[in-house]
């Protein structure tokens, strides 16, 4: 069953929050990210729930109007959750055949509003994963709570349908300490804020009998960033989390200032320690979670995080430029960027702005398009004058796309206006290497886009297949849509223009029929706007990233975040006007659309996510003061980037041991006595997958074999994907043994069981999921954890810093010195170690057991773009095993080869290898 608990908060006018800065060495910054506790659960066992204490008899006539203060204790902590990695991994057991209560204290920020005071996506604070849907949002425009719920439990068993609305007034005020309490009981739920339950006004539950008692299963809980489709950022922090057994509350109650534990306290989560990746269970029961990517704040009585106020116009150049700041400071980034290739861009704000003309302005203007049926349309499209808002802070290009930089890029100059174009004539004499491209296409535009992306190891946003493009996930840069574009041109201003409403106000601020003598001009000549934009208006075209669509505008009165999708069956728009047009093309207003196809006076500009700057900033080690700062710390070793030999891996991992004060090989005991032996993995960098010669070698020894699973996998192989694994790790120095299966969980699972130093076999990764729960309840107190390793983690591990098909020969008949495969292992498994190691003293990495990782299986073919410590999708449905088996062939054994298989499934080929965490 999935539940899951969420809440939206919105933007008030009011008072600020206190803003934490970066003056404060003891305090760390929040970037917005959602924010959010998911458990799930498989095959019997809460493996990740919040805990709480039993329920305080407080009568329903008690006044609540504000919660109590938080505990008076010295120095409070909590964290946020700024990247979209930002986790805190917990493993512990949960139950569905049992009622719970479920609560946190949180203090939200700013959390920008929905269109018509709609359901934003949810925004999910607490998640419990236990195949039930529960969402809940907040509505400022009517200061209600809503409330859905979809459960529907395994085919066979019951099913029910809750839908409800819940209205309260004057909860969840931004800025205040807020308890929020579900309590799920007999099939329903009751939903509570600041300890006030939220009144339903609609109906449910709807169910059809249970035909069964319901299984139970075991998962794991998250807080912090599920990174869930249709989810919006918390921008906040929270600071205290429980799970209690049963329903804790029954009425109105005046919530505890300090969560506490008690009889029926499952899990208790305070947020005490402040520092370090472990976030202790005050339970008791010892599930301790791993921070991952999470920064811990110091708070008081009076101080929240909070997200700068968004920049709503009209707002003037000072003001323009104090959001900019105020963003710049808060997300730790440079209000100006260059990048590879000289572009500079600004940061643009969050905010929200008036797009379109209103109809006495279109009444004023008809005059101008009057017999012109094609300008009579693109007048009408737009109205109605609507409310834009924009959530996301940006990096828009000061300037229009240059022709050097094009061609940088491009290898090509198609300009008209160059010294080899049609129109050189008019340029004679002149340097137009800082001109505008111009007669580029719409294609042309976004292929520059996906081609300097790649150029700097981004993953594109476009991927194009002949005339189609498909917009993907990544960070890369893109072209602006439709309202970003006239929100940056505004730059806050209401008139025509950004520099006013009359002709002359435009001479200065763009080229146009008036002033460009028939030609286009160097970029950046003339005044920039408020946001320190140049060429908004005039001197080319410039395509946006929406398709037309005449009557866009009348689809909302308020839209968020608005883009039409670019169809390529439809024309695109494009905006601002060029240099032989009157003022009446180059309003801010002003639509206009095209074939992409098309290119005379074209030209574009180009956004960059504020994601893609930061990773920037980081390879580059420059702050956000444009200072180079120093890595983890002045004597920190490089990293491990390979290739690299057997001495050199050995010489990384002693500098790191060395760094950190621990051992390269590192002994842990096991629950039940059982010792296990760990090697220290440095930080490092490789190429995953395989090279363009061994996949073609591979995948035509496949296709002879006819093996549809090889064919399948070895696609994904190439191109070679670029990995950076930043953080130390330590990896199994063997698989996982019998003996050591046996000490924790005191069966035996395996099918080749004489001996019990083979590796265990016969377990699913459902099964090693309840391995970790009971094993890290050994370590709950150290500075480690158990986990599987992600398959990026395992790749670079077992290639240990070579290039070729095994971690260390590329002939299969070498093979057999490292791996127990199909042609020598005689159909059996065999001891762990007997075999020669890799450079850095694993065993067995190939063959023996085709080994589990933590990565869900996502089909796709590799992409080029520069990854950081990549853990896989968030959700799916099968889960990797990488390194073959005593069954397999040796292409089944190769560095890069994978498998994948459903979590519940136990072949007598498959076991595992631990990781375990450094703090």
């Amino acid at each position: 069953m999935l539940l899951l608990l969420g809440m939206a908060y919105f933007v008030r006018d009011g008072k600020q929050d206190v803003q934490i800065t970066q003056n404060d060495p003891g305090i760390t910054n929040s970037v917005a990210g959602k924010t959010a506790l998911t458990a799930k659960v498989v095959n019997g066992q809460r493996d990740g729930m919040l805990n709480g204490e039993l329920p305080n008899s407080h009568s329903a006539s008690e006044s609540i109007k504000n919660p109590p203060p938080a505990a008076n204790n010295s120095q409070r902590y909590a964290l946020t959750f700024p990247e979209p990695t930002s986790v805190v991994e917990v493993k512990a057991p949960f139950r569905l055949d049992e009622d719970f209560t479920l609560e946190a204290w949180v203090s939200e920020g700013d959390i920008l509003p929905t269109a018509n005071g709609e359901a934003p996506p949810n925004e999910t604070i607490l998640d419990l994963s236990i195949q039930m849907m529960l969402n809940l949002v907040h509505d400022q425009r009517l200061n209600k709570w809503s409330f859905v719920t979809a459960t529907k439990l395994i085919p066979g068993y019951e099913y029910v349908i809750c839908r409800g609305s819940y209205t309260n007034n004057n909860i969840a005020i931004r800025g205040e300490r807020n308890h929020i309490a579900a309590i799920f009981e007999n099939g329903e739920v009751r939903l509570y804020v600041d300890g006030k339950r939220l009144d339903k006004v609609n109906y449910g539950p709807e169910r059809t009998p249970a035909q069964a008692k319901p299984p139970t299963m075991v998962r794991e809980l998250l807080i912090g960033n599920t990174r869930m489709a249709g989810q919006s950022p918390f921008r906040g922090l929270i600071e205290g989390v429980r799970y209690s057994k049963g329903a804790r509350y029954n009425e109105d109650f005046v919530p505890p200032a300090e969560l506490t534990k008690d009889s029926t306290t499952e899990a208790l989560y305070l947020f005490k320690e402040g520092q370090g990746d472990i976030l202790k269970d005050y339970s008791d029961n010892g599930y301790n979670g791993k921070i991952i990517d999470a920064k811990w704040v110091k708070v008081g009585r009076e101080t929240t995080i909070s997200s700068p106020p968004l920049a709503v116009a009209p707002f003037d150049a000072q003001q323009a430029k104090a959001h900019q700041q105020a963003w710049a400071d808060h997300l730790g980034v440079p209000i100006e960027y260059e990048n590879s290739i000289g572009m500079k861009f600004r940061l643009l704000p969050p905010g929200e702005f008036l797009m379109g003309s209103t109809a006495d302005e279109i009444k004023a203007m008809e005059k101008w398009v009057s017999g012109n049926q094609e300008l009579e349309e693109k007048l009408s499209s737009e109205v109605p004058q609507h409310k834009v808002i924009l959530t996301n802070p940006i990096y828009a290009s000061e300037t229009e796309v240059t022709q050097a930089q094009y061609e940088q890029v491009m290898g090509t100059n198609p300009s008209h206006f160059s010294a080899t174009g049609k129109g050189k004539d008019a340029v004679a004499g002149l340097d137009t290497s800082n001109y505008p491209v111009d007669a580029v296409s719409w294609r042309d535009a976004a292929d520059f886009c996906t081609k300097l992306s790649q150029q700097e190891k981004l993953k594109p946003f476009y991927f194009r297949s002949g005339a189609t493009f498909t917009p993907l996930d990544g960070i890369g840069y893109r072209l602006p849509t439709e309202a970003e574009w006239e929100y940056a041109c505004r730059g806050g201003t209401t008139t025509r223009f950004w520099s006013g409403d009359k002709d002359e106000d435009l001479i200065t601020a763009g080229w146009f029929s008036s002033n460009s003598n028939d030609h286009t001009h160097a970029v950046g000549k003339l005044k920039a706007n408020p946001f320190g934009l140049y060429d908004v208006h005039g001197n080319v075209r410039e395509w946006v990233q929406d398709s037309w669509e005449p009557s866009f505008y009348e689809k909302d009165e308020v839209a968020v975040n608005p883009s039409n999708p670019f169809t390529q069956k439809k024309d695109q728009v494009f905006r601002g006007g060029n240099w032989e047009v009157s003022w009446f093309g180059c309003r801010a207003a002003g639509r206009y659309s095209a074939h992409p196809a098309a290119s005379s006076k074209f030209g574009f500009r180009v956004v960059l996510p504020v994601e893609a700057v930061k990773e920037s900033l980081q390879q580059k080690n420059v702050s956000s003061t444009g200072k180079v700062t120093k890595g983890r710390s002045d004597d920190a070793p490089s990293a491990a980037i390979a290739p690299f030999d057997s001495s050199q891996a050995k010489a990384h991992q002693q500098a790191w041991a060395k760094y950190l004060g621990v051992p390269v090989e590192q002994e842990v005991e096991l629950p039940g006595g059982e010792k296990i032996s760990f090697m220290l993995i440095p930080p490092g960098e490789f190429m995953m997958g395989s090279g363009k010669q061994e996949k073609d070698e591979y995948l035509a020894e496949a296709e002879a074999a006819k093996d549809t699973w090889s064919i399948k996998s070895i696609q994904t192989e190439f191109p070679q994907q670029h990995i950076k694994i930043t953080k130390p790790f330590y990896l199994g120095k063997f698989e996982v043994t019998q003996a050591q299966w046996k000490s924790v969980m005191g069966s035996n699972p395996s099918k080749f069981n004489k001996n019990l130093q083979n590796p265990v076999d016969t377990v699913s990764w459902d099964d090693i999921d309840q391995f970790l729960v009971k094993s890290n309840t050994v370590t709950a107190s150290q500075s480690f954890s158990f986990t599987l390793p992600t398959q990026a983690q395992w790749e670079f591990a077992c290639r240990a810093g070579g290039t070729t098909a095994w971690h260390d020969t590329e002939s299969e008949a070498d093979l057999a010195q490292v791996a127990w495969h199909k042609g020598n292992a005689l159909g059996q498994t065999h001891p762990v170690g007997q075999l020669h190691p890799n450079a850095f003293g694993l065993y067995d990495m190939h063959g023996n057991v085709l080994e589990w990782c933590s990565d869900f299986h996502l089909l796709e073919v590799a992409q080029t773009a520069v990854k950081l410590d990549p853990v896989g999708p968030t959700t799916g449905k099968q889960r990797i095993r990488r390194g073959g088996h005593i069954f397999a062939e040796p292409r089944h054994c190769r560095a890069a080869y994978k498998a994948w298989f459903t979590p519940d499934g136990r072949q007598d080929f498959g076991g595992f290898r631990l990781a375990m965490t450094i703090e």
